[in-house]
């Protein structure tokens, strides 16, 4: 029969084996859900960089406009000057129209993310502090590592 010691050392090591496998299953979750705040994050950033790049798509458009403009003007042909003035005219309006549809679009879809986000954490606070302590981890080590270079 088992002795008293040996009982609680039994019980001690299953307790601990339990602990073991909670810290795995929790240290997964978090890397999950690390794993699923780095997709929203990037898929908020590529959103950002589409508006980010129709607008300055749309902006170059205009400044060609404007050069052949300049060209016309100089070569002094009428005809030329005013087809340019026409096409310069006709992107400076559709640029003031889309900018601020643009603007707007990217300030709403920027909310969104705050709004999103702001619930998410509400909603789970432990997982958010995790996330960030990670996240944090990383950019700690990131940045020691630059420092370093």
């Amino acid at each position: 029969m088992a002795s008293m010691s040996e009982q609680v050392e039994k019980n001690a090591d299953k307790a601990a084996n339990k602990l073991d496998r909670v810290a795995d299953k929790a240290s997964q979750n978090v890397d999950r859900m690390a794993d699923k705040a780095a997709e929203g994050v990037e898929r908020m950033g590529e959103r950002a960089r589409h508006v980010r790049d129709t607008a300055s798509d749309r902006v170059n458009q205009a400044m060609s406009d404007a050069e052949e403009l300049i060209e016309a003007a100089a070569d002094d042909a009428t005809s030329r000057l005013e087809v340019a003035r026409i096409r310069l005219k006709r992107a400076l309006e559709t640029a003031r129209e889309e900018l601020p549809r643009a603007t707007r679009k990217a300030v709403e879809k920027t909310r969104d993310a705050a709004q999103a986000t702001d619930v998410y954490v509400g909603e789970n606070p432990w997982k958010a502090v995790s996330v960030a302590a990670v996240i944090g981890l990383l950019a700690g080590a990131l940045l020691s590592r630059n420092g370093r270079d």
